[in-house]
């Protein structure tokens, strides 16, 4: 992506954490699973918070295709109060529907016009009081245009019982019943210092870089309560967003943090969800104040 690309989506980014309006002191937000239907699991967007992203090889859903096809929906593990709303497109409208009912339209991008970047110039759309279980996409395809309407990228937030609700679209695999009660329970860990969360979470002894306040030193607690100490050392900042990446050997590589107001710099922390004979298993935490789009 340029660099125009890159500081207008930095912008977004700032706009749209502002536009989420939670009060300080910041709550650590609530995990809402997405089941992604009709097309494939997207990817994060690195450039902007809370956004879901086009697989590069994926066409069903995100593309145009059979027009009796399931279009692209994300359901929600729980109800959730929509807040802002954006999605960029080539070669179609996108018309989104919350639990079947039409909510908003947005136009495509015009030719030639970068998909990311005409995102900036799109007026922000607030959704503010509406909830919804469901979320559908529907590509409004020309004949014309059918070969090349896609989707790009949904940029979504909402909220649940007052709290940001993080987003996470659902894994495929071993573990996948369990995975949003440990990734729930991750957050206990790193953000509270649940002592008793971290010891039948945690695999000790845990790796922990500890890059915020003493950069560059690593410890290895062998004990939740030993994690429980290097843990109360470090700051604590609300997440703005929540990232679970599959990988291979069933690991999960999750990434929880804050985005700040000037792009898309992160305070927050990197760490592993490793699928075990024992259950989800938290390994190697990082804390960080860097930027976690690598």
């Amino acid at each position: 992506m340029h660099i125009a690309s890159s500081l207008a989506l930095g912008s977004i980014a700032a706009a749209l954490v502002a536009a989420s309006a939670f009060a300080a002191p910041p709550d650590r937000g609530v995990v809402v699973m997405v089941e992604v239907r009709g097309g494939a699991r997207p990817d994060h967007g690195n450039a902007i918070p809370v956004t879901f992203e086009k697989p590069a090889n994926a066409r069903a859903g995100w593309c145009a295709g059979d027009a009796k096809s399931m279009p692209l929906t994300f359901a929600f593990s729980s109800p959730v109060v929509l807040g802002t709303i954006l999605v960029g497109s080539r070669g179609a409208a996108v018309r989104v529907e919350g639990d079947g009912k039409p909510l908003i339209m947005f136009q495509p991008v015009q030719p030639g016009h970068d998909l990311f970047l005409d995102l900036f110039f799109q007026p922000r759309h607030e959704l503010k009081g509406m909830s919804a279980k469901t979320l559908a996409f529907r590509l409004e395809v020309p004949p014309a245009n059918a070969s090349e309407a896609c989707i790009g990228w949904i940029v979504l937030t909402a909220s649940v019982d007052d709290k940001r609700a993080l987003l996470v679209p659902m894994i495929e695999g071993p573990g996948k019943e369990s995975f949003a009660a440990a990734l729930d329970d991750s957050l206990k860990v790193i953000w509270d210092c649940d002592e008793a969360v971290a010891g039948r979470l945690v695999e000790f002894p845990l790796e922990i870089d500890l890059s915020l306040r003493e950069r560059g030193k690593v410890v290895n607690p062998r004990t939740a309560a030993a994690y429980k100490e290097a843990c109360d050392r470090e700051k604590k900042h609300g997440f703005a967003e929540l990232q679970a990446t599959p990988a291979e050997g069933g690991i999960v590589h999750v990434k929880a943090g804050a985005r700040g107001e000037l792009g898309p710099s992160i305070v927050g922390w990197k760490y592993d969800l490793a699928w075990t004979k024992n259950g989800w298993k938290l390994r190697k935490l990082e804390y960080t104040g860097e930027d976690l789009s690598d």
